[in-house]
């Protein structure tokens, strides 16, 4: 982004609900000075828009197990609710607490779903909620990336304040209630956050030390969520002071006293090493309907004359599509697992111990102390 600035004269044009902070600062060494940065709308107005779209208010619950929260769910005089939790383990487990608790009507919404009947979800949701009747949403982060829909009354499981930020915003969110939208944070007892997902840690701990040094704080002001920034990229320093841990910037200098300048690249190595988002995980089709089971059929015949699928093809496998961790794969495998397109497209035929229209892929791991069960 600097060098599209100060090489090609670009002017950047920042717009979220949850900006960072970017000021270069020690704990952010990558970060602008602070006279380049500048607010389009002014301080003054963005106050002011500020305090107009107060819609919610943030209440902190401490820590709970679940049927501590269900029982806090119980006292609302509005029982529709959105639960967003930190792991699809948790969603999977809090779905079913809920399902044999409440009369209510109870969705899952999680990454362990494949696309289609994620869809089927939210419409769902959304006519419940438009006709008034209760409806309890567990949900992952999943929920965050820009589905619109609003609740009265949203929980959220401890993390950034980014997150929480993100979980408001699916709380009265057209200010469509008389009085302010409820949110709640919670820490859960029963599913702390696993060591490996140190990213999500490190955050929930900045807000963690923001509600201890002030219990009241309004976390969706900006100075909070200044501080909250650089207690974050502070708690992430090891990692803000190694943004280049694989070396690509050494391996992306040209020799300049070589006659052939950029064979001097290093494209193989680089594309090797550099992954904006590491491998962890294997993409598999369920064959859940007749749609599913023609598509799989359709790659039967491509496979057979050595085609690959079109563009138009392979966004209809994505529909079908969930992401499966290494240890998962390798359990896949005794369950029918098809492999086509020199093993770039893999189906699995699901049973009801494999694949649950509801909750999504369940994991056979379950009873593991080392599942986690956390892509979105």
């Amino acid at each position: 982004m600097k060098t599209l600035e100060k090489d090609y004269g670009c002017t950047l044009v920042l717009c979220t609900a949850t900006q960072p902070t970017l000021e270069h600062k020690k704990e952010f060494p990558i970060g602008w000075p602070a006279g380049e940065l500048t607010s389009l709308l002014g301080n003054d107005f963005e106050r002011r828009l500020e305090n107009a779209m107060q819609r919610v208010t943030i209440q902190h619950l401490g820590r709970m197990d679940q049927n501590a929260l269900i029982r806090h769910w119980n006292t609302l005089p509005d029982q529709s609710a959105l639960f967003i939790v930190n792991t699809t383990r948790e969603a999977q487990f809090l779905f079913d607490a809920f399902s044999s608790q409440s009369a209510s009507h109870i969705l899952h919404l999680s990454a362990r779903l494949c696309p289609i009947h994620r869809e089927k979800v939210i419409q769902t949701a959304k006519q419940k909620l438009e006709q008034g009747k209760n409806i309890i949403l567990i949900a992952t982060r999943v929920i965050e990336a820009g589905i619109d829909i609003s609740f009265p009354t949203v929980y959220r499981a401890c993390a950034g304040i980014d997150s929480i930020a993100q979980a408001a915003g699916r709380c009265n969110r057209h200010g469509e209630r008389e009085g302010k939208g409820l949110v709640f944070v919670y820490e859960s007892t029963d599913f702390p956050l696993p060591d490996i997902l140190d990213d999500l840690r490190a955050s929930a701990s900045a807000t963690r030390e923001i509600l201890a040094q002030e219990p009241e704080a309004a976390l969706l002001s900006p100075e909070i969520s200044n501080r909250f920034f650089r207690i974050y990229y502070n708690n992430r320093k090891n990692q803000t002071n190694l943004w280049d841990s694989k070396n690509i910037r050494e391996m992306a200098l040209l020799n300049p006293v070589s006659e052939k300048v950029f064979k001097s690249l290093r494209f193989k190595d680089i594309n090797k090493s550099f992954k904006m988002i590491p491998d962890a995980s294997h993409s598999v089709m369920i064959t859940i309907d007749p749609e599913a089971c023609h598509i799989r059929e359709r790659l039967k015949i491509l496979d057979s004359q050595g085609l690959y699928p079109n563009k138009s093809l392979r966004r209809e496998i994505q529909r079908y599509s969930v992401q499966i961790y290494d240890r998962e794969w390798v359990a896949l495998q005794k369950h029918g697992m098809e492999s086509y397109i020199d093993g770039t497209i893999n189906i699995l035929h699901p049973s009801p111990s494999v694949y649950d229209e509801h909750k999504g892929i369940l994991s056979l791991q379950q009873s593991d102390p080392a599942y986690i069960g956390f892509i979105c």
